[in-house]
């Protein structure tokens, strides 16, 4: 059923597994947590139909991303995340700590929101107008980012100048804010984050970050999504719901 997914056993090679589609989407903010956490992990792509229904017939909630870790299959993007983060001791020093990532993780799940529908709005904007940019959408992208990164730079530059969101060291919370304005600076452009010094700050230290820099150059580094990743997606979901959790 699955080819070489049939059992869903872990790489071995690596600390973790992970099951999503060829592309960013919801698997991003997992990606870039385990590289900066220097956890190695591999993708498997669910790429086609028939190991999409596999891995809906078999995981807790019937969707992806999941991951495999610690002889666990931890699905729910959000649910990961926090599995990271209080593994890695990047979940907060104290339960105020905690509480307010989580909270600025819960902000950049909103924030995201806009980039993960690019490629389908993409596509709609193709089929309407033969244009793939998107401009409404682009438009779009461009107002929920200064809404957010209005808060974000508050934020930090209200945290004593410390460089992070929370605390005096770092927490998964300033790994998804990097990894949220750098996926805008590809969709919209550089000078977006202009007014923003203390998120060039951050953005630049979690880039710096030597396991994330190896991970933006390899293969598991994905590009924006274009329309043949949207057609993609809705093909191996049957044409449903692409945002998928």
């Amino acid at each position: 059923k699955m080819g070489n997914m049939a059992s869903l056993t872990p790489d071995p090679s690596v600390d973790a597994t992970l099951y999503y589609f060829r592309g960013r989407g919801k698997a991003d903010q997992i990606r870039w947590l385990l590289a900066a956490s220097g956890i190695s992990f591999s993708q498997r792509d669910v790429d086609t139909v028939g190991k999409f229904r596999f891995l809906a017939s078999e995981l807790a909630f019937g969707k992806v991303p999941m991951l495999q870790i610690d002889g666990r299959e931890v699905v729910e993007s959000q649910a990961i995340l926090r599995y990271i983060a209080r593994r890695e001791k990047l979940a907060g020093k104290s339960d105020e700590e905690m509480v307010l990532a989580d909270q600025i993780a819960e902000a950049v799940r909103d924030a995201v929101n806009p980039l993960l529908m690019a490629p389908f709005e993409r596509k709609k904007s193709h089929e309407a107008t033969g244009d793939k940019t998107a401009p409404a959408h682009v438009q779009k992208m461009k107002e929920t980012f200064v809404k957010f990164a209005t808060r974000f730079e508050k934020l930090l530059t209200s945290n004593d100048n410390s460089g992070y969101c929370v605390g005096t060291s770092r927490t998964y919370a300033d790994i998804l804010v990097a990894h949220c304005l750098t996926w805008y600076v590809e969709e919209v452009g550089r000078d977006v984050l202009d007014p923003y010094p203390a998120l060039i700050d951050l953005q630049n230290a979690v880039i710096s970050i030597p396991e994330v820099r190896r991970f933006i150059r390899s293969t598991l580094f994905h590009p924006i999504g274009d329309v043949g990743y949207a057609n993609e997606v809705l093909d191996i979901l049957g044409r449903g719901n692409p945002a998928c959790k």
